[in-house]
């Protein structure tokens, strides 16, 4: 009898103690929101994040520190601008209404509102470049619209009849590669006369096999030599496939295929290298694309790997995670530059 008495004791008082240490916040009973988007600044000083909360902030890579925050109803897509004081991102603003908000990086100033694109990104030649969804799932047609960095206004627009919103703008900015609705080339078409050019090297693959989610990247080199694109294809989800063209007659440079599955990939800049991750692994690969070598494997988090990203000048490579931790490293030697981590007040109950 006394040792069931010491027992119901023994219960009660860990019972009291544990409720102590909860509310005072000893132990930390929450999971960090997992990091949807992360993107550097042009100039590779910043980094722009975006969680599964809708929690978007701006991080100071050089202290780690973070410089801005806020929470919108929800968020999507978002680039940085050109001169690295703006970001764009797509903002539910009332139900069911979504627009594209230009913001000061600095405080989070509205500076501009526009309508939501399906994708955006900017350059520096041209400025901000969004492409909007008007078709349907039988032809799938998309608005490329240019607008400019100073004054936003409209510089052009493109219809094009494309499998994916993703498109890639030459570094001089007069040329857009897309993936075309049938066939098994890339196409190019010419934004100053809008003329088609259809003769990068076939890649004997229907391109239909690539939907939105296979598509990883699709990219025109920084020094405009090369056309590069990283997919699986829903033939062979078990295989991330791997294409170089050169951009000056369209042949087909490297062909390579990697036993991933699919997950986070994305270019370098020169489009040499790959940085890959998926939920299931713990670490970052960078990959070499044309050799297939693995030049490093990087630790991020047992919860995997959510989202990746370059430096425009290809020298930082950043991936974030499922419980909210950021990493930054040099992607020539592989050494850890920063950890961030998502602050206490954005966490969300497991």
């Amino acid at each position: 009898m006394m040792w069931k008495s010491k027992c119901k004791l023994l219960f009660i008082t860990a019972v009291v103690l544990f409720s102590i240490i909860q509310y005072c916040g000893c132990i930390d009973f929450y999971e960090r929101s997992s990091v949807d988007n992360i993107l550097f600044s042009p100039d590779g000083s910043l980094l722009l994040s975006l969680d599964h909360e809708m929690t978007i902030q701006v991080w100071n890579i050089t202290s780690g520190n973070e410089i801005y925050n806020f929470e919108p109803v929800d968020a999507g897509k978002m680039t940085w601008l050109p001169d690295g004081k703006r970001f764009a991102i797509n903002i539910l603003v009332a139900t069911q209404t979504w627009r594209l908000i230009v913001y000061n990086s600095s405080h989070f100033e509205e500076l501009w509102e526009g309508p939501a694109p399906s994708s955006m990104f900017a350059t520096h030649n041209i400025g901000l470049v969004t492409t909007t969804f008007v078709g349907d799932n039988y032809k799938p047609k998309y608005n490329v619209t240019i607008w400019s960095a100073s004054n936003y206004s409209k510089i052009k627009r493109l219809d094009i009849i494309s499998m994916s919103s993703k498109i890639s703008l030459s570094p001089i900015g007069t040329e857009i590669v897309y993936l075309p609705y049938t066939g098994d080339s890339l196409r190019i078409i010419n934004i100053i006369n809008e003329s088609y050019n259809q003769s990068l090297e076939k890649i004997n693959k229907n391109l239909s096999e690539i939907k939105y989610y296979n598509l990883h990247d699709l990219k025109i080199s920084n020094d405009g030599g090369k056309i590069a694109l990283l997919t699986n294809f829903q033939s062979d989800m078990e295989h991330l496939s791997y294409y170089l063209w050169d951009a000056a007659d369209y042949s087909l440079i490297v062909n390579k295929t990697f036993p991933l599955l699919g997950g986070y990939a994305e270019l370098s800049p020169d489009c040499t290298r790959f940085v890959y991750g998926n939920l299931n692994e713990e670490d970052v690969s960078i990959i070499n694309a044309s050799s297939g070598a693995s030049l490093f494997t990087l630790p991020l988090s047992k919860r995997g790997v959510s989202s990746v990203d370059w430096s425009e000048d290809g020298s930082i490579i950043a991936a974030g995670s499922e419980d909210g931790i950021i990493k930054v490293w040099n992607a020539t030697t592989g050494d850890l530059i920063q950890t961030m981590k998502t602050p206490k007040d954005h966490r969300v109950p497991t």
